[in-house]
């Protein structure tokens, strides 16, 4: 397949981003708040915004140090042909793993909701084939398909929470800290620091921006757009299903099961199951593009074709093999994602940019190699 250079404007960044964090947010970060704390979910949704704010400071400063190039390119421009591979490398782990909890995420979620029956390894190659077959495509058949479902999913998302209004309870938002705030921070954790830093995953595509000078400010919108969906649907769980919420898999499912119109109109979470495999799918090919296109850098490549089968094959057996059960996944999820997010997501970006400002001369002389080899490309 031949070369092509494709720019995305900030609208598609954006709806991608967003997908990025609300993919699998809707499910996971309620199921992760109530672990901790029911009725203040609420404020610990309002937390995720300090987060997405961080992650949005961290973009505009590695913009200003690298505006044209990829966090996998600038570690290696600012630490060496030597050492920066390897730090590279273990970004590119990383993302093998990331995707594959996204991928199991997703596994679960279907195993549950529509193949109670179909063992985990059929229901992974079903998946995987089409992941692989967009992936090969290019970055740009995944931003248009982050363009097709986004007007399609949040009207009915929203449709959806507007039907719920007559089922909620308001008064299950009180007592408002009746614990204090120590379980709204340890709630706030996951969801503030987990997926708020994955933000920041779009320096991997740089290069492709048509504007990288606004990456900053628009991580920003997309961190509060991202913490008004997040918020709206923290008030829906409390409000409806109250404590229960605590014992539930996917709490949003179970809100969206309520509704009821008439004696004809109900079950419409199957609308929701739809919406969520769609969006999950396309963060699954948006992480699956950045691991292959990282490990092409790694490597050293012309093109991400002959590593998109063994690629996939990796992942793919990480995604069963990493986790036994839901209850090891959960635990990854809570405990070990913040730490292991802030120290690659956060860690890493600051890390090319503070190097380039203690030597400049090895920033400016990565960027001149970096515009040579143009970034990343897509095959």
């Amino acid at each position: 397949m031949g070369l092509m250079t494709f720019q995305i404007s900030r609208i598609q960044m954006m709806i991608l981003m967003f997908w990025v964090v609300m993919g699998t947010g809707v499910l996971t970060m309620p199921l992760a708040i109530a672990h901790f704390t029911i009725r203040d979910g609420w404020i610990a949704a309002l937390l995720f915004f300090g987060g997405s704010t961080f992650a949005a400071a961290i973009c505009w400063l590695y913009a200003k140090a690298y505006p044209k190039t990829s966090l996998s390119d600038a570690l290696v421009q600012s630490l060496g042909p030597y050492f920066g591979p390897v730090v590279v490398l273990w970004f590119v782990v990383w993302l093998a793993i990331h995707t594959a909890l996204v991928s199991r995420q997703l596994l679960v979620f279907a195993e549950i909701t529509i193949l109670p029956q179909t063992p985990l390894p059929v229901i992974a190659f079903a998946f995987f084939l089409p992941v692989t077959y967009g992936v090969s495509l290019g970055l740009e058949v995944i931003v248009r398909f982050g363009e097709f479902i986004t007007p399609i999913a949040l009207p009915v998302s929203l449709l959806l929470t507007v039907l719920t209004i007559p089922n909620m309870h308001v008064h299950l938002l009180q007592p408002i800290l009746a614990d204090g705030w120590t379980p709204v921070l340890q709630a706030a954790l996951q969801p503030a620091v987990a997926f708020a830093f994955q933000l920041i995953l779009v320096l991997q595509i740089l290069p492709h921006l048509r504007h990288p000078e606004t990456v900053g400010r628009d991580i920003f919108v997309v961190g509060a757009i991202s913490t008004m969906a997040l918020l709206a649907s923290e008030v829906v769980i409390i409000t409806i299903l109250g404590g229960s919420a605590n014992y539930l898999q996917y709490p949003i499912l179970e809100a969206v099961r309520g509704i009821q119109i008439g004696r004809f109109i109900q079950r419409l979470d199957t609308l929701y199951v739809m919406g969520i495999v769609a969006v999950i799918f396309l963060k699954v090919g948006l992480l699956q593009y950045l691991f292959v296109s990282s490990l092409k850098s790694v490597l050293r490549l012309q093109s991400l074709t002959g590593i998109l089968m063994p690629a996939s094959a990796v992942t793919g057996a990480a995604t069963i093999f990493l986790w036994r059960d839901t209850v090891s996944l959960s635990h990854y999820m809570i405990s070990i994602t913040p730490a292991y997010f802030a120290f690659t997501l956060g860690g890493l970006p600051l890390l090319a940019a503070v190097v380039k400002l203690i030597r400049p001369q090895t920033g400016q002389t990565g960027q001149k190699s970096g515009s040579k080899k143009g970034g990343l490309r897509t095959t």
